[in-house]
């Protein structure tokens, strides 16, 4: 069956936010919900044992050794876990 008839197609503008437009320059791909979970994710784990640090101390460079280092010693195994945290510091570091 052919028909003639022509489907209109409407696309809708979403505006990014400065936030996730900066987070998604440095994950791309990362959405405002994974950010969220990522933070929770984060004060949760890592309040733990201290004080939490700003992801925004250290570049991304200097986050990837640190992170490795305190899942070991935090016992986060789950790796779903370890990629929220880490896209969270990643995306909010300096």
């Amino acid at each position: 069956c052919h028909s003639s008839k022509k489907i209109a197609t409407t696309e809708k503008s979403v505006e990014i936010s400065p936030e996730l437009k900066s987070a998604q320059a440095k994950v791309p791909g990362i959405t405002m919900d994974r950010l969220t979970a990522g933070s929770n994710t984060y004060a949760q784990q890592c309040a733990r044992c201290h004080a939490l640090k700003e992801p925004s101390t250290f570049t991304m460079e200097q986050w990837d050794p640190i992170l490795k280092r305190m899942y070991v010693k935090a016992n986060i195994t789950d790796q779903s876990q370890q990629a929220l945290i880490r896209d969270y510091v990643m995306a909010k570091s300096k």
